[in-house]
């Protein structure tokens, strides 16, 4: 669809986003109450073509009769879901309540799931639930997905869906996969509409000494990083994509005055690709009329913050909290990674961060392809001798398209994980050379380090 067309349909077609029943099916898995940017995006491009939206974020608490009454009062014609490979369950039990109360309501997912899955694999994970995937920048996609909805009166299985980007879909025995939109203007983008996911509390995981409002803010999209266990380059393509210094400045005006926002966690992975950008928005939220706190993603750039000048002026404008994915402290496990960063860099980069004022919040995995304990091991005692804020362990789980998924099919013999069926709580089969119950074991001892210092300083003395 060319920019300003509306849907080809006589009425306003009728739309559901939502993500997973998660709190109704797994009570122990909690999602904090944050908006989520690419549902908003989502939702505004169905809106400005025509569609009648609505729209349930993250802060929804809907079980299942609940929701299943918020179906039977909406009656959408289309429902579209975020689906992320760990709520996977989830996702299932949504679609097949989806379909079960409203057989004629089309189904469509987005998100990272259906972005790194083989497209054969979907419709086998999602059989008899689900009508179409998008893959990649969603909004194109979606877009055009609905108009030929539109113009079909219902389901589409004409030629037209061979122009939607993105579109994965069944067409009989066939399953077929259009090749994705990922050079998106971000600007081009219809704004957010926030009164749809008002900005939510913020508390002190996220560098805060009290708790505040804030919102997390679609900066830019992209990552050029080939790190073997994350797919971002995949899902929104390996070139980054800056929103203009106006339209970001536009928004977070937006939010501090109308909503009350404090608290801003810029979410891109390429927020510090283009230095002299955080320079000038650095010194645009100094000379901003309302103090704001905010956190950004170090991601494959940490080495442009081995200039002290900038984290100052990061400082100055109230950065309070930077995000490192370190991963691994095993040389050897960032070499099989292709981690860009070099761990002496990192170590360094880390105190200087510290000591500009800012907390440096450090992530890392176990589990790793071909990782052995003794890695692990490196990996803990190199964490644990940073001037970290706060630091966090988990599992490299073996998710599509990834090394460790393509690991563990081959060292499993098979051709797909079933997700139906996975633990995500106590993930097995990994592809690491470490057991399940092994790398386990290393997660609860740096569970007793993180809440013990007399252990960290045992453990540094003794290692």
């Amino acid at each position: 669809m060319s920019d300003g067309q509306m849907l080809r349909s006589k009425k306003p077609l009728k739309m559901l986003i939502s993500p997973p029943m998660n709190r109704c099916y797994h009570r122990k898995f909690t999602v904090p109450a944050l908006n989520d940017g690419g549902l908003g995006y989502i939702a505004a491009a169905c809106d400005k073509v025509g569609a009648d939206v609505t729209l349930l974020s993250w802060n929804t608490n809907l079980d299942k009769t609940a929701f299943r009454q918020k179906l039977l009062e909406l009656r959408p014609e289309v429902v579209g879901l975020k689906v992320f490979t760990t709520m996977f369950k989830e996702a299932y039990e949504t679609l097949r309540c989806v379909r079960e109360t409203l057989p004629d309501a089309i189904t469509v997912i987005g998100g990272p799931h259906a972005s790194t899955s083989r497209p054969e694999d979907i419709f086998v994970e999602f059989e008899g639930i689900l009508d179409f995937a998008i893959a990649g920048d969603g909004e194109n996609g979606i877009v055009g997905l609905l108009d030929e909805i539109a113009a079909a009166g219902g389901k589409p299985t004409g030629n037209g869906l061979s122009r939607v980007p993105g579109l994965v879909y069944s067409n009989g025995d066939d399953v077929r996969s259009n090749e994705r939109y990922l050079d998106a203007e971000l600007d081009n983008l219809a704004p957010i509409d926030w009164s749809l996911q008002q900005p939510a509390w913020f508390g002190t995981s996220h560098g805060l000494d009290v708790v505040s409002t804030g919102a997390l803010v679609s900066d830019s999209r992209g990552c050029p990083a080939q790190c073997g266990f994350c797919l971002s380059n995949i899902i929104n393509g390996p070139k980054p994509r800056h929103r203009s210094m106006k339209n970001l400045c536009a928004e977070i005006e937006e939010l501090a005055h109308k909503y009350g926002a404090r608290v801003l966690v810029f979410t891109g992975n390429a927020f510090l690709s283009d230095v002299d950008y955080v320079r000038e928005l650095c010194e645009w939220l100094i000379k901003f009329d309302t103090p704001l706190e905010w956190s950004c993603t170090g991601s494959a750039y940490d080495r442009n913050l081995k200039d002290p000048g900038l984290l100052n002026l990061m400082r100055r404008a109230g950065c309070n909290l930077i995000y490192f994915g370190i991963e691994s402290g095993s040389p050897g496990v960032r070499e099989r990674l292709c981690q860009p960063v070099p761990l002496d860099d990192c170590t360094e980069i880390v105190k200087l961060t510290a000591k500009a004022g800012i907390r440096p919040g450090c992530y890392f995995m176990f589990g790793f392809p071909d990782e052995t304990v003794q890695e692990m091991e490196e990996t803990i005692r190199y964490a644990f001798s940073l001037p970290f804020h706060s630091v966090s362990f988990i599992v490299c789980l073996p998710l599509p398209g990834t090394s460790s998924y393509k690991a563990v099919l081959k060292r499993q013999r098979i051709d797909r994980i079933d997700w139906s069926t996975y633990d995500f709580a106590r993930p097995d089969p990994l592809p690491c050379k470490a057991t399940p119950a092994q790398v386990r074991r290393k997660l609860f001892k740096t569970a007793i380090l993180k809440r013990s210092k007399f252990a960290r300083r045992v453990y540094n003395l003794t290692h």
